[in-house]
């Protein structure tokens, strides 16, 4: 199962997305990080392991622009060099909503951009469009008891 990576400075909003996805019925791990420095050096142990398993990481990268320590922008443009990231849902959380925001997340590589506090119809959404990252209750075949 793909991990979400949450790399969110505020605990009230971490908590509010985790009650999010559990209203959309996602089972994924999540693992946070405050700062971007600490979802960078996250980010390249996982970026080791993969080069040493010949694999890649299809985890969903959930990032805020504004960070205590370094931007959003600069993790996404580190991500996008490196290949080992490629499969990755790079999914950008920000309340920033001005268009060049928007635009530069993307050339970055972000695959989506939702407006924060993240709302279950958008996070809805999202799954539907990318539908292969996501752990949900109802998506897992039920066992026969006997």
């Amino acid at each position: 199962m793909q991990e979400i990576l949450l790399v969110e400075d505020s605990e009230s909003d971490v908590r509010l997305f985790q009650r999010t996805l559990a209203l959309a019925g996602v089972h994924n791990k999540v693992r946070s990080f405050a700062t971007g420095n600490e979802a960078l050096a996250a980010f390249a142990e996982i970026e080791g392991m993969a080069r040493r398993e010949g694999g890649s990481c299809r985890s969903v990268l959930m990032i805020d622009l504004r960070l205590p320590d370094i931007s959003g922008f600069e993790i996404l443009a580190w991500l996008h060099q490196r290949p080992v990231f490629a499969s990755s849902l790079r999914v950008v959380l920000s309340q920033l909503d001005d268009i060049a925001s928007i635009r530069q997340a993307y050339e970055l590589g972000a695959n989506s951009f939702l407006i924060k506090p993240a709302k279950q119809e958008d996070l809805d959404e999202l799954i539907k469009v990318f539908p292969g990252y996501w752990h949900r209750a109802w998506d897992t075949p039920q066992l026969a008891s006997g």
